[in-house]
């Protein structure tokens, strides 16, 4: 079975180019070109460091954005601030982002009552997005 590299390997490793497009003739050529423009803006093909591709590494990522504000059994409360790392190309905070988040929370509160030997599994969630978080905002997550 092959490893991950460490998180110390500092190796880039290129994302393929974003492949050729059966573009039908029917298709506005304005929103063709909108689509293309988009696809560049989000980043589709650009290098990315070896070390993100780690076991863990989302995980160890996203705790250097959350402060823990208070711990109980059964109970998270924290906040994170909405540093340009964790936005969309909006400018606020990535729907992703924010799932990831209430994942580690959820596992993390559940480690409180849990114990370590026992495996655990967050099976669903469910999110509903009201408005998005601004960058540079922060945002308090109570689990």
């Amino acid at each position: 079975m092959a490893t991950k590299p460490s998180l110390s390997t500092t190796t880039t490793t290129t994302v393929p180019k974003i492949p050729s497009f059966l573009i039908y003739p029917e298709m506005d050529p304005k929103h063709v070109s909108e689509t293309l423009k988009f696809a560049k803006r989000m980043s589709i093909g650009a290098p990315f460091p070896e070390n993100c591709n780690t076991d863990g590494f989302f995980d160890s990522f996203l705790r250097n954005f959350i402060k823990v504000d208070q711990i109980q059994p059964g109970r998270i409360s924290c906040t994170v601030v909405a540093k340009p790392p964790l936005c969309n190309s909006y400018g606020t905070l990535h729907g992703g982002t924010v799932g990831s988040l209430v994942q580690v929370l959820a596992t993390a509160c559940a480690r409180t009552v849990v114990a370590d030997d026992k495996q655990l599994f967050l099976g669903e969630i469910s999110i509903s997005y009201l408005s998005a978080t601004p960058a540079n905002v922060s945002s308090c997550f109570r689990k």
